[in-house]
């Protein structure tokens, strides 16, 4: 039976004040937690130009981050312009290539939480007869491996974004390019060699998040060169 004597609107009262600093003491430490996971990135934007100061358009840009050892990809507009809007906050080296043009140093930049940050990269002309400038210098052995050879060493195919532009007016085609892997299997540069502007971009920026089985040869580590194609449809 029910004790009258009991005040049961005190009792309910305890009992609520209990329940609400249950969960605080749950809820609080959770939240801690989770703060430092929070990822914080940063803005890098800029242009890239020729000694005349005259845009370099389809340039690919690359972002290395010096801890995770991951790499960003983009290419410029026909303005020259390129913009990665969320780097994470760290180190990192950027460098551009392009044909025609000797390939960028590469240039450290730390990149802060909530920053934006511009760069002005000027690059030098190359004879064109001279396609080994269009590449950064080899670090190990590099040879060249036929684009189907290379497709069966793919790990990890990022499929592209296809441009809204692009499917609005009814563009569809296939990029060509001419990519650079390192030992690990990880993209290390990647340049047009074809395909329709609107396409391009995002073809770059995905092909540098492709990963393939280490490269060596007579078990010594090698970079290989290769033709990579990227094929955008309206069925995708």
């Amino acid at each position: 039976m029910l004790n009258p004597s009991l005040n049961r609107g005190a009792v309910s009262r305890k009992v609520l004040f209990l329940t609400v600093i249950a969960s605080l003491i749950l809820i609080l430490p959770l939240a801690a937690l989770r703060a430092p996971f929070q990822v914080q990135a940063g803005r890098l934007a800029g242009g890239v130009y020729d000694a005349n100061g005259k845009p370099i358009a389809n340039a690919t840009v690359t972002v290395a981050n010096e801890q995770t050892k991951t790499r960003t990809m983009t290419t410029t507009n026909d303005s020259g312009v390129f913009d990665f809007l969320a780097l994470p906050v760290g180190a990192h080296q950027l460098q551009v290539i392009a044909r025609g043009f000797r390939a960028t140093s590469p240039e450290s930049i730390a990149i802060t939480a909530n920053s934006s940050q511009q760069r002005t990269v000027t690059m030098q002309s190359v004879e064109p007869t001279y396609t080994p400038g269009e590449l950064p210098p080899a670090k190990y052995q590099r040879i060249r491996k036929g684009g189907n050879v290379l497709q069966a060493d793919l790990l990890e195919k990022v499929q592209p974004r296809y441009p809204a532009e692009a499917r609005e007016a009814r563009i569809q085609g296939v990029v060509i390019m001419e990519g650079l892997v390192g030992p690990e299997g990880e993209m290390l540069f990647a340049r047009v060699v074809s395909g329709h502007p609107l396409l391009t971009k995002a073809a770059i920026e995905a092909v540098g998040q492709w990963r393939y089985k280490p490269q060596r040869l007579n078990g010594q580590p090698i970079e290989v060169v290769s033709t990579i194609t990227v094929t955008f449809s309206f069925s995708q």
